[in-house]
Parts: C-alpha cells; structure tokens; sequence
C-alpha cells in the first residue's frame, strides 16, 4: 500500500518514473479493492503486455544481471533466483510457493533489484509450472504403459525374472507398431 500511495503522490506532483529499461516494473499494476479504500489496493499483478514480451526469458535474465550489478553482488540468500540455491547444472532451485516471500528478503533499494526480484518471483512460477507439466507427462506415460501392457495381455509380474527381459522390449516394440498402424 506504501507503493501505491507514493506512486499517486508521484502523479499528482507531475513526478513519473521513468520504466524504461525495467520492462517487468513497467508492467505491473494495482489491483484495486472494489468494496474498500482505494489507498490500499488488493494487490498487485502482471498486464496482459508482460505476456506479449517475444523474448520473455532474455527479459528475466537482463533483469537478474541487472539486479546483480546493481546490488554490487549478492543480496543474500532468497533475494533473488541468481542468488537462491542453485542446481548442479547452474539453475535456480525451485522454491516451494509458501517460501516465494523469502525471495523479497531483505527488501530491494533500488529499481534495478525490484526488477531482480520481480524476474526471480516470475522465474520461480515458470519452474513450479514446468514441473507441474512434467508431473503430469509421467502420469500420462505410466498409464499408456499400463495400457499398453495390458492390451497386450502382458503380465507386469512376469518382469520380475532376467528370463522375461528380452521379451518385454519386444513385446512394447510389437505394442508400439500396432498403435502407429491403427
């Protein structure tokens, strides 16, 4: 609410930001509580033109670069993806949501920051959707497996012997021509 606030003093003196360079600050607006005080929106969210963005994650790795230089390094732990804890391969480590606050911690002091931490949130909803397709794409697999198995009057528990590894991958390559003749 101090945001919103200081940004309509900001109006009313004729002081505008400029945003230019900072394409996800830009790109925010308050979402205004019909039923109460307009000084206190209900929150705050990404326009519709974040979304027509061509090159979305080129916008989220400038803003983490620039966060980081701004900050003259690391802000710390949970300010930003660039400083979350990282995977093998040099990728943020996926946050749960319930700790997605802890990425404002300790709060930006500059515009360059907010952007980070604004690309580190939007980086951590990417992750959590990418993982949540994954998810779903091993479910899908594992019952057109078991389909597939079972159409085949395939018995699962015959797998527990070397004897019948041969035979399984024949048996889902025949499973697998039959699918692409049909």
């Amino acid at each position: 609410s101090e945001l919103n606030a200081a940004a309509k003093r900001s109006a009313i003196l004729g002081v505008h930001t400029d945003f230019n360079g900072f394409p996800l600050l830009g790109a925010l607006d308050f979402i205004p509580d019909p039923a109460g005080c307009p000084e206190r929106p209900l929150g705050m969210m990404f326009g519709t033109g974040l979304a027509m963005q061509s090159d979305i994650l080129g916008v989220l790795r400038r803003a983490l670069e620039g966060g980081c230089r701004a900050s003259g390094g690391s802000r710390g732990t949970g300010s930003s993806s660039a400083h979350l804890a990282t995977g093998a391969a040099g990728r943020s480590a996926r946050l749960p949501p319930s700790r997605w606050k802890s990425i404002f911690e300790p709060p930006p002091s500059s515009w360059a920051q907010l952007e980070a931490v604004l690309a580190s949130l939007l980086e951590q909803r990417f992750l959590t959707l990418l993982a949540s397709f994954h998810e779903r794409v091993a479910k899908l697999e594992a019952v057109q497996e078991e389909e597939v198995s079972t159409a085949d009057g395939f018995d699962p528990e015959e797998l527990q012997t070397p004897a019948v590894a041969a035979p399984k991958a024949s048996s889902r390559a025949a499973a697998a021509a039959r699918r692409r003749a049909r």
